[in-house]
């Protein structure tokens, strides 16, 4: 039996959470917070698949500050909290971690993984790290009960070069299927998302509004297409021959039918503003305007992005005083 300890138990932590013990693996949730702790403290959760079948799955829950059980190492940690939110909440567990531990990232944005590795390789911490992106929807109802919205596909590979870190074929198994890719396929995620999350704060709009708006489409091309040009300078041969131009035409059309098939969709990064949230920016436009630093490249357009949700989250923080 598969153990598994997940960190991070929004939709997509629960979405796979339901994958794992479907498969029979055993599942802990890990929490840090106290309104966390009595959420999960009922022991169970809900799952309501596509054809609405709920399931009531049991879990067992670890609270590394308080559990005697906190000294046994964690084999498998699939991470799905947010990008911005992963170095304090891994501070709680990391001594949980081991060289033998295996670690699965399943968030939005980039970076994060190599910010991840720096801070355990200070502890001389050396445990093996994956990347994934997933197509699955889902939507959290309550804090315990997760629908799934749409059906889809996890993806994993690893970040550093195949020689070094290629994983077991089984490894992850039950829950995502192994790519050699993967780096393509974060990066294209990524360039679809600098061209909306942020834009449906700017235009306060459901993902779909930025269709029915002249100006957000404008919006939406600039960025694209400034975020493809930092792309193909970044990484060349990824993109199967692409130019800056060929790279962009295709994606822009992937962006429309992305926000097509998630008209009805408030993004997460829209959300995270309307509750006073920090936001994952500094890991999607902001990683851009990073990259693009290491080329000598401007990026005026998601520099103007990461500007305005700085702006929005930092007022809206001095309000909340």
């Amino acid at each position: 039996m598969q153990e598994w300890h997940i960190l991070g138990f929004g939709a997509i932590g629960q979405l796979h959470a339901h994958l794992l013990i479907q498969s029979g693996a055993k599942v802990t949730v890990i929490h840090s917070t106290h309104s966390q702790g009595v959420e999960l403290n009922q022991g169970y959760f809900n799952f309501e698949d596509l054809q609405g079948k709920i399931y009531h799955h049991a879990i067992q829950f670890l609270n590394p500050a308080q559990s005697t059980a906190a000294n046994i190492p964690i084999k498998n940690l699939l991470i799905c909290t947010k990008a911005n939110q992963t170095l304090s909440a891994v501070q709680g567990i990391k001594h949980l971690i081991d060289n033998s531990s295996h670690l699965l990232l399943l968030q939005n944005g980039f970076g994060i993984h190599e910010a991840l590795q720096d801070d355990l390789q200070r502890s001389d911490i050396k445990p093996s790290i994956y990347i994934a992106s997933t197509t699955h929807g889902a939507y959290r109802q309550s804090a315990l009960h997760c629908q799934h919205t749409g059906e889809g596909f996890t993806q994993f590979g690893s970040w550093q070069s195949q020689e070094q870190n290629t994983p077991p074929p089984f490894l992850f198994s039950h829950i995502a299927t192994y790519t050699p890719d993967i780096l393509k396929v974060i990066w294209e995620k990524l360039l679809l998302s600098s061209a909306i999350n942020a834009l449906t704060v700017k235009h306060d709009c459901l993902n779909g509004g930025l269709l029915h708006s002249s100006d957000a489409l404008a919006d939406i091309q600039h960025v694209l297409s400034e975020s493809c040009l930092i792309a193909i300078k970044m990484a060349p041969s990824m993109f199967d021959g692409h130019d800056e131009v060929t790279l962009y035409t295709a994606l822009y059309q992937k962006v429309l039918s992305v926000i097509k098939a998630t008209a009805e969709n408030s993004s997460s990064m829209r959300e995270d503003i309307k509750h006073h949230r920090e936001t994952e920016i500094h890991y999607i436009n902001g990683y851009l305007i990073k990259s693009a630093r290491k080329h000598g490249l401007m990026a005026k357009q998601n520099a103007i992005l990461v500007q305005l949700i700085t702006q929005i989250t930092r007022r809206d923080s001095i309000n909340d005083k």
